[in-house]
């Protein structure tokens, strides 16, 4: 999900960073560190909708984050403005995948949710 590397974070199962985005040893924990930016320390900033959180993780310096935004909604079947539930971040997590990194080497919701449950990471 291309977590910038910062000296600030050392995530569980990083092995380093290569263009300035972490390496992790193992998909499960870059799913987890996904997770824990996501639904703790974005929702705890306040970014509960698909436009925060996108507008936040894909900024417009660097993405172009209507279609991010745009596609991410679609996956969900949600307005982009609306607060996502609990349940949804599974499937946003796994939308962002796809977005980042292809269909192909995209994470599924049944994935994400598998590791949230396995780390016990619960949103604030």
């Amino acid at each position: 999900l291309n977590i910038r590397s910062s000296i600030l974070n050392k995530w569980k199962g990083q092995t380093g960073s290569r263009k300035g985005f972490v390496e992790f040893s193992s998909l499960i924990y870059g799913v987890r560190a996904a997770c824990i930016i996501i639904m703790r320390s974005y929702r705890k900033k306040g970014y509960k909708t698909v436009r925060s959180i996108i507008g936040h993780w894909a900024p417009p310096s660097e993405n172009d984050t209507g279609r991010y935004i745009d596609f991410v909604c679609r996956m969900l079947d949600i307005n982009p403005d609306s607060d996502l539930s609990v349940l949804d971040y599974p499937m946003l997590i796994s939308a962002m995948s796809w977005m980042e990194v292809g269909f192909d080497d995209s994470v599924t919701a049944p994935q994400v949710k598998s590791v949230i449950d396995q780390f016990d990471i619960i949103p604030y």
